[in-house]
């Protein structure tokens, strides 16, 4: 399942619609769309928002350690593999 899939799959068991999704975050309906059809890439804030507003809990390493957006990417791919 690819990340876009998951995003729409958890948005859909919160009960919440795009234009509900994309407010809440302050992004475009349309970019979320493009998002979870896996024609755009969200950025390390937008992925951040994402997940918080998801309940997700993110845990950020220090930028010496790991370069920070890989290690989110890699976190919420990782929390989307999983069920909820």
């Amino acid at each position: 399942m690819k990340y876009g899939d998951r995003i729409a799959q958890l948005r859909e068991k919160r009960g919440l619609t795009q234009e509900e999704l994309s407010n809440k975050i302050g992004i475009s309906r349309a970019a979320l769309s493009h998002y979870e059809t896996n024609r755009r890439e969200p950025d390390y804030e937008t992925i951040n928002k994402i997940a918080t507003s998801l309940v997700f809990l993110l845990i950020i390493c220090s930028a010496e350690q790991i370069n920070q957006r890989w290690f989110l990417i890699m976190m919420f791919a990782s929390l989307l593999s999983t069920s909820i």
